[in-house]
């Protein structure tokens, strides 16, 4: 981000679940990607929010193709949204869509061309346009109980000797 060569940067967290699973997404549906060790940097295509840096350009040319809303008498913009959807399918059944706006938020950015548009041309043509640095690792904190995940790692994996798909072996 420093550099000025990546538009958008995460840090590594992981689910609070045990054994605990990272949050590095490349594929949709097809579960979390394993084969990174730590220290690693590593391009994914879904990234969560809770410590990413996002290159201004990226957040003005959303701001410019979000649709209007407004709160409390405020105009604002909707660059980011949680998706939540009800709706009847053919056979006449209701179907019921719902996810996580910072997963939406990465799609948005892909299929949108967000990048190309904000000047990001290379980072556009990339299958996984989001950078992970796995040396930035963050806990994540159950609101209710305080639970801090993941609760423990295996020091192999920690030190950067074996990738997260061998450390899951030893859970």
């Amino acid at each position: 981000m420093i550099k000025g060569d990546i538009p958008v940067v995460s840090g590594l967290y992981f689910t609070k679940s045990v054994p605990p699973e990272p949050i590095l997404y490349r594929d949709s549906g097809k579960g979390y990607y394993a084969d990174w060790k730590m220290g690693e940097k590593v391009w994914v295509s879904g990234i969560p929010f809770g410590f990413t840096l996002i290159h201004c350009s990226i957040l003005k040319q959303l701001w410019k193709e979000s649709p209007e809303y407004t709160v409390n008498g405020l105009t604002t913009r909707r660059v980011f949204q949680t998706p939540a959807e009800s709706f009847q399918d053919p056979s006449g059944g209701w179907m019921n869509h719902s996810g996580t706006s910072d997963l939406q938020w990465c799609a948005r950015l892909k299929k949108e061309n967000i990048f190309e548009k904000a000047g990001w041309p290379d980072i556009q043509k990339k299958e996984h346009p989001f950078l992970v640095d796995t040396t930035i690792m963050l806990k994540h904190i159950d609101r209710l109980t305080g639970v801090q995940y993941p609760i423990n790692l295996p020091t192999a994996f920690i030190e950067g000797k074996i990738p997260w798909k061998e450390a899951l072996k030893s859970q």
